[in-house]
């Protein structure tokens, strides 16, 4: 045996030992590149999925919105409806008062109209609370929906969501397994 031989078989278990090592090397840079790749498409997925929940607030704030300017021109056309009623009815006591022939009548004209005071008042009320109750009633609706919207996206944004993280300490274990079975 020579000394060149003697030497290539020394510095085998070297270069097998480095070739190991440099496979370890190789197979964690891929490892680690695919785990990077993964984490860049859940990331995209993930920013695709706040796109429908943006679409979802932005179509219910608009509704909103739009619920909003209904009500106030309701309670608005309510509130002159009121008015003209309370003018209308003034004019009306006015006139009985005018027309009285002495102190008595004019009181005795003046109870009598209360049951019409009475009425023009609860219609009033009656009015005002419907505009209320369904505008209350409306945005508990659009509430609900926007919630039951929302609620099922973030559901399947969930279910869609896959965890791309590996098992990190089990590569490392296995890699070391083949490092000692290569050396």
């Amino acid at each position: 045996m020579t000394i060149s031989d003697r030497l290539v078989e020394m510095t085998a278990a070297v270069r097998a030992r480095a070739d190991a090592y440099a496979a370890t090397a190789r197979a964690m840079a891929a490892r680690a590149a695919d785990s990077a790749r993964d984490g860049v498409a859940s990331a995209a997925s993930k920013i695709d999925a706040v796109k429908t929940p943006v679409e979802t607030l932005e179509a219910a704030g608009h509704q909103l919105n739009a619920l909003a300017h209904s009500t106030a021109e309701r309670m608005l056309g309510q509130t002159v409806s009121v008015i003209q009623g309370l003018v209308s009815e003034s004019a009306v006591r006015l006139r009985l008062l005018a027309k009285a022939a002495d102190l008595r009548s004019a009181a005795n004209q003046q109870v009598a109209y209360f049951d019409v005071t009475r009425e023009r008042i609860a219609r009033d009320l009656r009015g005002s609370y419907a505009v209320v109750t369904d505008a209350s009633r409306n945005a508990k609706e659009l509430a609900v929906r926007t919630y039951a919207t929302l609620s099922s996206t973030a559901r399947k944004a969930k279910k869609a969501a896959k965890p791309v993280r590996r098992n990190v300490v089990r590569a490392k274990k296995s890699l070391k397994v083949k490092a000692r079975k290569a050396a």
